[in-house]
């Protein structure tokens, strides 16, 4: 950029933000104007003397240096006084303007024409294209790598960007060549040397924070936000500020950039949630920007904030697109560890162990649990650990309060049919479906999905039933006994004729008798008939004959069951046989 435009923007724009930035004002730049005086100048090598002649008539309008050369041997320039020493990266990517002159450029040498010195012991050198003339020849010579400067000497490789940055961050030396006649003396003359290259950022200007550098740091905070830089900052510039970017190093993808309020005379833009670029329209003052800075918060907009100290590089570009300085804002960021959301379960009683925490959601871990389980730790066993409320409890950390979360656990009880049924012979035994619980599905063991099952046989019955959870069975047995006794008739009358009509003789009972036995015997007391059958009749036979037309006496035995346990009945009596 040509030094007019510089030197223009310079006075318009620098010095309202000067009057602004009292604590940090420096008029006198990277420039001079040999208005005064030589400004400190002086000369090398065969130059008449060290002090640089001082005109205050003759530059490029006003005053100038000059000097005479000796010829005594070597190749004599100007060098630099402190004032253009140390950080001038604010010019980085800009130029170095200087007005120069010479009485004889007839015979130079091949030795360049700008040397500077810095960070790290680098030598830059550079070679103008032209040589100046005896009337006035203005030079801009662009401060960037790629601009034909040369390490050590012109033969010397290119620098990279973090070498030329490296001796503008901090220059130790900068020579200007004054002799371009190397067969006699010569005279050469300097005017408007110029870098406009110092600015000043400071995120914490009197380092309150523990940060120094220029840099920034919060106090630990339990919360996933925090300003970028102190109520104390410092910005600003001698050359304009083209644009200043801010972002969050290494951003997770909940890492975001906030800024709140109207900059009217910059262009915010967002290329990434994490990340805000501030440009000049044309008219901002580094106040503009400072006043940006200020307004912008870091949040990290996750549920669960993670814990760690967040990097956030404010980085500094002029107008030529330098980048020019980078600083840091350390965000320690520790949010409290969250016992996560309130959870209810329902298990089975005959369940796996499980996870308790996983219920929790997004819960971390290092709490603990009251009461605690049976087995210690995170897992809940249902056939050991009784239902009820738990609590997950995080402790307190650093200044950060704890949490608590409540896990309510449910153990769905199965059903019970009943206990197993003794029911008198005829009798009809009904079983609902049991009550108390929230039934799905159900079968019972004859396969059918009846409310209520009827019982009339002796046996085993089962039911399943299929609730939300869980899967139960259960079954219950029906007996069957008799509740009435078992006695006997006995008719006293019969006649084997063979007609068809009560031609047999038993007795009846009303139920179905166990060792049963009847006998018959005839007046003279001899057995004439036996059985076990309780349905067999006698048919009047005696000793495989028929008996005579008589009386005959009997008796008989048995048993019966009665109300489940065994009863002895006897009976005995006669019974005429009619012929």
């Amino acid at each position: 950029m040509p030094f007019s435009a510089l030197l223009s923007r310079y006075i318009t724009r620098s010095s309202v933000l000067f009057f602004l930035l009292l604590s940090v004002v420096r008029l006198s730049g990277q420039s001079s104007f040999f208005t005064f005086d030589n400004e400190d100048w002086t000369c090398n090598a065969d130059a008449e003397s060290i002090n640089a002649y001082w005109s205050p008539t003759g530059g490029n309008t006003g005053g100038h240096i000059w000097m005479n050369d000796e010829s005594t041997g070597g190749t004599w320039g100007f060098v630099a006084p402190a004032k253009f020493h140390g950080n001038l990266m604010g010019a980085y990517g800009c130029y170095l303007s200087y007005d120069i002159r010479t009485d004889n450029n007839t015979n130079p040498n091949s030795t360049y024409h700008v040397e500077l010195r810095g960070g790290n012991n680098i030598k830059l050198v550079y070679n103008n294209s032209i040589l100046p003339q005896n009337n006035w020849t203005h030079f801009d010579i662009k401060l960037k790598e790629d601009a034909g400067w040369r390490i050590g000497t012109l033969n010397g490789a290119v620098p990279t960007a973090a070498q030329f940055q490296s001796v503008l961050s901090n220059v130790t030396y900068f020579w200007i060549r004054g002799e371009f006649y190397s067969q006699g003396e010569d005279q050469g003359g300097l005017d408007r040397v110029t870098f406009f290259g110092q600015f000043d950022i400071d995120l914490d200007g009197d380092n309150s924070s523990g940060e120094s550098n220029g840099n920034f740091r919060i106090d630990s905070t339990c919360f996933g936000l925090g300003k970028i830089c102190d109520s104390d900052a410092i910005l600003w510039s001698e050359t304009t500020i083209g644009r200043i970017e801010i972002f969050v190093q290494n951003a997770a993808n909940s890492d975001t950039m906030v800024i709140n309020g109207n900059f009217p005379n910059l262009s915010i833009t967002h290329p990434e949630p994490h990340k805000i670029v501030l440009t000049n329209t044309g008219n901002a003052s580094a106040f503009d920007f400072l006043q940006a800075i200020q307004a912008i918060e870091y949040q990290d907009i996750a549920i669960k904030p993670r814990s760690g100290i967040r990097t956030i590089e404010v980085v500094l570009y002029n107008e030529c697109e330098g980048k020019v300085a980078s600083r840091f804002a350390y965000l320690p960021i520790f949010p409290p560890r969250l016992a996560g959301n309130n959870a209810d379960t329902t298990v089975c009683p005959y369940s796996d162990e499980f996870f308790a925490r996983d219920l929790l959601y997004l819960s971390d871990a290092g709490g603990y649990w009251r009461p605690e389980f049976s087995g210690g730790g995170n897992f809940f066993n249902p056939q050991e650990d009784p239902a009820g409320v738990y609590a997950y409890i995080i402790p307190v950390g650093r200044e950060c309060e704890g949490d608590t979360s409540f896990l309510t656990v449910a153990i769905e009880q199965p059903f019970d049919l009943g206990v197993d049924s003794t029911l008198c012979n005829g009798e009809i035994y009904s079983v609902p479906l049991p009550s108390g619980i929230s039934i799905q599905r159900w079968k019972w063991s004859d396969g059918s999905s009846k409310t209520t099952l009827n019982i009339q046989e002796p046996g085993i019955y089962g039911l399943e039933i299929e609730t939300q959870n869980c899967t139960f069975a259960d079954s219950l047995e029906a007996r069957y006994w008799s509740c009435d006794e078992c006695p006997a008739y006995a008719p006293n009358v019969f006649s084997p004729n063979d007609d068809g009509k009560n031609d047999g003789w038993r007795l009846y009972h009303t139920c179905f008798p166990d060792n049963y036995q009847l006998e018959v015997y005839d007046r003279w007391g001899s057995l004439v008939f036996i059985t076990n059958d309780p349905e067999k009749n006698w048919y009047g036979f005696a000793r495989s004959r028929n008996a005579d037309a008589g009386v005959f006496g009997w008796q008989a035995r048995w048993t019966a069951e009665y109300y489940g346990k065994p009863r002895e009945y006897y009976m005995k009596g006669d019974v005429t046989l009619v012929r």
